[in-house]
């Protein structure tokens, strides 16, 4: 049969008490594990098109985002939907301050061009923003703080399990859990 034998080229196994030295790893953080699996699933892209969408509002101001939404990012290029032929005309001056601030939140030379095309709405809904209210904040309870304390004790990982206890803190501050 074609084909490479493995015979003679056996692992050896670890003795009882010793760790095996394939295993003598760190832990991959959540972080490496899903940016490196963002491109492969495609990702990417998407999170890409979604900072652009939410920020719409700081990077070209509320009352063009009224008339302008981003749509896609081709090949370096930035799609945006215009409610009229005069606000087309109108966004040809900004062009190059909404590539400069789009770049400045995706990374230098990620886009290069923008294109605009007409949509058939007349005016797009309020994009979230950056500009947002800050929720009202307030002091976490003796209990709450030891129910975090014993949730957390469990997780292994030191920083998974600041990393969790950091979010249930917030999520009993900014009033998430009430």
């Amino acid at each position: 049969m074609g084909g490479h034998s493995h015979r003679g080229r056996r692992r050896r196994r670890p003795e009882p008490g010793q760790l095996d030295p394939r295993a003598n790893k760190p832990p991959l953080s959540v972080k490496n594990v899903l940016g490196s699996s963002f491109p492969f699933l495609g990702l990417g892209k998407r999170i890409k098109e979604f900072k652009v969408l939410r920020a719409w509002t700081d990077i070209v101001g509320e009352n063009i985002a009224l008339r302008a939404r981003p749509s896609s990012i081709k090949r370096s290029i930035l799609y945006v939907e215009v409610t009229s032929a005069a606000w087309m005309n109108e966004l040809q001056f900004h062009v190059q301050t909404i590539i400069e601030k789009t770049n400045a939140l995706l990374g230098e030379g990620y886009i290069k061009k923008v294109i605009f095309k007409a949509s058939d709405k007349k005016e797009f809904p309020p994009t979230a923003t950056s500009k947002k209210k800050p929720r009202p904040v307030r002091e976490m309870t003796d209990e709450e703080r030891d129910f975090i304390e014993r949730t957390t004790a469990v997780v292994e990982d030191e920083t998974i399990r600041e990393t969790i206890k950091r979010a249930m803190e917030k999520s009993k501050t900014m009033g998430g859990d009430e």
